[in-house]
C-alpha cells in the first residue's frame, strides 16, 4: 500500500485587524515576504490522491462548493467515472446541503485538534506536527470512535469492512495504520 502524503497550506492573513496589528503585518511583509496562499496546491495533492485510490470501474460522485479552480484541477487530475457536483456555499448550513457533512466533520476536526482550534495559542508552527496530529484524529475518527451514540463499538472502518475487529485506544497500535514517516 502506498503511502500517502497529508499536504496543509498557508492561508494569507486576513480579518479585521487594528491599525497596529496591520502595521505589524506590513512590516512582516517586507521582512519576510508576503504570505501567499497555499489552497490550490493543497487541493491539487487532495485531488491526486484521490485519483490514485479510486476503485476501477465504478462511479465516485465527487461534491465540493463552486469555487472555480476546484473544477479545472478535477478535469485535469482526475479520469476515470467522477460524478462532479458543485453546490453553492453560501447556502444555509442546515442539514438538507449536501455540503453538510463534510462541513460537520471539519468542524469536529477542528475541535478533536488542538492545533486548529480558533482564536488560541493552540497553533502548529511546522506542518509536518500539525499532519501527525492530523493522522492521529484520522486513525481516532475512523478506526476507534464509534459513529454514534447508539453504535458506540462500530467505527467507521468496521462499518465500511476495512477492519474486522474492534480497536480501543490500547489495541490500535498493536496494529499498523498510519504512515511511516
Amino acid at each position: 500500500m502506498s503511502r500517502s502524503r497529508w499536504q496543509g497550506g498557508p492561508l494569507p492573513a486576513r480579518g479585521n485587524l487594528r491599525p497596529r496589528d496591520r502595521q505589524k503585518k506590513a512590516e512582516r511583509g517586507l521582512k519576510y515576504g508576503v504570505r501567499r496562499s497555499g489552497s490550490s496546491g493543497a487541493v491539487k495533492a487532495c485531488i491526486h490522491t484521490l485519483a490514485r485510490v479510486l476503485p476501477p470501474g465504478k462511479t465516485v460522485t465527487l461534491s465540493s462548493d463552486k469555487a472555480s479552480r476546484y473544477r479545472r484541477i478535477v478535469r485535469d487530475s482526475v479520469r476515470g467515472s467522477v460524478e462532479y457536483v458543485q453546490h453553492p456555499g453560501s447556502a444555509a448550513r442546515t442539514q438538507a446541503n449536501p455540503l453538510s457533512p463534510i462541513n460537520h466533520n471539519m468542524r469536529m476536526m477542528r475541535d478533536g485538534l488542538s492545533r486548529l482550534v480558533r482564536r488560541t495559542w493552540a497553533a502548529s508552527k511546522e506542518r509536518a506536527w500539525l499532519a501527525r496530529h492530523a493522522w492521529i484524529w484520522v486513525a481516532y475518527r475512523n478506526y476507534i470512535r464509534g459513529i454514534t451514540n447508539r453504535a458506540r463499538h462500530l467505527s467507521s472502518a468496521r462499518a465500511l469492512g476495512v477492519v474486522t475487529r474492534p480497536f480501543t485506544k490500547r489495541t490500535f497500535f498493536e496494529w499498523r495504520v498510519c504512515p511511516t514517516a
